[in-house]
């Protein structure tokens, strides 16, 4: 009877530790599309982000080098400047985890707003000039104000919505994930309006 009742029991903890693993594997395949998310985007590699993402609103085929140089020096800084760091995990369904991650990067808002007045100011003293020679000084706006050493972070929290369909696990875009992405650019442009 001993013996029965040891092997019910070996029984039991092999279905619990079966049971408990298995439903954490949703958790790390969530948790992998999200870092891989984000490697991507780090490395400027946004056809590979997309791949991690749902949609396809983040990447439209746009190289980085086919933008202004300015975009691409504010670009650089902002995605190199990006730090995440995954605090928990919850599964939702079989098809659904939500992912909760705290999003680092550079405060967008006060750059944008130092660049804006610079350029402005700027392009008055040269609207003769051609479209190269405003676009370098648009550039050489961009590397000061990138390469000043009291640029500020900006962190957030945000509970990333990561889903299974047939792409495999990916990322769901929200107004909240794009804003803490882009260092508050979402925001910034929406007061503008």
């Amino acid at each position: 009877m001993k013996k029965y009742l040891s092997v019910l029991i070996m029984l039991a903890l092999l279905v619990s530790v079966v049971f408990v693993f298995s439903g954490c594997n949703e958790e790390k395949k969530a948790e992998k599309a999200v870092k891989e998310m984000f490697s991507s985007i780090k490395a400027l590699d946004f056809e590979k982000a997309q791949k991690f993402m749902d949609g396809d609103n983040f990447y439209q085929g746009d190289d980085v080098k086919d933008l202004p140089e300015y975009a691409q020096i504010i670009l650089n800084e902002l995605c190199g400047n990006l730090e995440y760091k995954i605090l928990e995990s919850e599964k939702v369904n079989k098809n659904k985890v939500i992912v909760k991650t705290e999003i680092t990067t550079l405060d967008i808002s006060p750059i944008m707003t130092e660049f804006m007045k610079e350029a402005i100011s700027s392009m008055m003293g040269a609207s003769l000039l051609d479209k190269d020679k405003q676009e370098a000084e648009l550039a050489k706006i961009a590397k000061k104000l990138m390469a000043r050493p009291d640029l500020k972070t900006k962190t957030a929290t945000v509970d990333i919505d990561v889903v299974n369909n047939d792409k495999g696990w990916v990322v769901v875009s929200s107004d909240e994930f794009e804003n803490a992405m882009s260092g508050g650019l979402a925001e910034y442009t929406e007061n503008m309006k």
